[in-house]
């Protein structure tokens, strides 16, 4: 590491990048407004879903509080906590091993989404909802929403959007078939289902084909017997762009207490901070966003800006511009 550890501006060095850590910014917040891909949901150090782990440096003592002895030895410690007075190194606790994977299926739902499908050779722990790590070679990997239920099937489905700028998104679209070989790991994000109070309400904000991963996780809600309402928001451009409208419509009929909402135009995003804005029960609903990083931000930052504050909500934002 370079630098010296006296700088007034302290920075983190996290895959092999240095962001500075302005004054009064936790770690957590330097990342995403460097717009690195981080999970994170609560925000208050009680979900430890941004834990991080020093390779080199040490990480106040405020930022672990919550953590057992031996993921503090390992250097663990809460990004959203953690406001550091030296230079760090960083990395994500390793929580899942890598393992080899047999592509079994790849499904077009609609002229710009596919649906991959997997089957890992070795078991992966996970909840729909969440994203992995996906090779596609030695050093090229993109992180993709898991849609498929654990309980259901062995295999492992995600929507893949093709993006022009994206090399990996076309592998997908255009070369990937069934039988080739890729791996996969890592299992990690905070956009899934959280059995604790049944009758909260649950609302889904998907972009784009962050709707996939929302989808996993309230099909999960479903299956757990959530008895709260269950919303569902599927903000796109346009309405050719609804690639599971059928599929949100018939779980619709067959539940009771779930609902889908449609949001497209070029007012999408407004309109979605529109809709929080008059729910009736914002402040006891868990709230669960996942998709296109600009939009997604926008509203876990409304969300984060509410009075009294909002201390359920889970966001995992993508990032195309980059395949890491």
């Amino acid at each position: 590491m370079s630098g010296s550890d006296t700088e007034t501006i302290p920075w983190v060095q996290y895959e092999g990048r240095q962001y500075p850590v302005k004054p009064g910014q936790s770690v957590l917040d330097a990342l995403l407004e460097a717009k690195v891909r981080v999970p994170f949901s609560c925000r208050s150090g009680l979900c430890h879903a941004c834990m991080m782990e020093t390779t080199q440096g040490l990480a106040p003592a405020t930022a672990q509080s919550g953590l057992s002895a031996t993921e503090i030895r390992q250097g663990a410690f809460l990004a959203c906590q953690c406001h550091p007075r030296n230079n760090l190194a960083i990395r994500r606790p390793d929580r899942q091993q890598q393992t080899e994977a047999i592509v079994t299926e790849i499904k077009e739902l609609s002229p710009t989404v596919k649906a991959l499908t997997i089957s890992p050779r070795n078991p992966l722990d996970y909840h729909p909802g969440q994203y992995l790590s996906v090779w596609q070679n030695k050093h090229e990997c993109r992180d993709l929403s898991i849609v498929s239920l654990p309980e259901i099937t062995n295999n492992i489905t995600f929507h893949v959007e093709r993006h022009i700028s994206s090399p990996f998104s076309r592998w997908v679209h255009e070369e990937l078939k069934p039988g080739d070989k890729l791996t996969v790991g890592n299992v990690r994000g905070a956009s899934h289902y959280h059995p604790g109070d049944t009758n909260a309400p649950l609302l889904f904000v998907g972009f784009d084909t962050g709707i996939g991963a929302l989808y996993g996780a309230a099909q999960d809600a479903i299956r757990q017997k959530h008895r709260g309402n269950i919303e569902m928001l599927h903000v796109t451009n346009a309405a050719i762009d609804l690639y599971l409208e059928r599929e949100m419509k018939y779980i619709a009929g067959l539940t009771r207490n779930f609902q889908y909402h449609p949001i497209t135009g070029i007012d999408r995003v407004d309109n979605t901070v529109s809709y929080l804005e008059n729910y009736p029960q914002l402040q006891r609903a868990d709230i669960f966003i996942c998709g296109t990083e600009a939009h997604t931000q926008i509203v876990a930052d409304w969300l984060s800006r509410q009075q009294p504050s909002i201390d359920r909500v889970f966001c995992d934002p993508f990032h195309h511009k980059s395949d890491n």
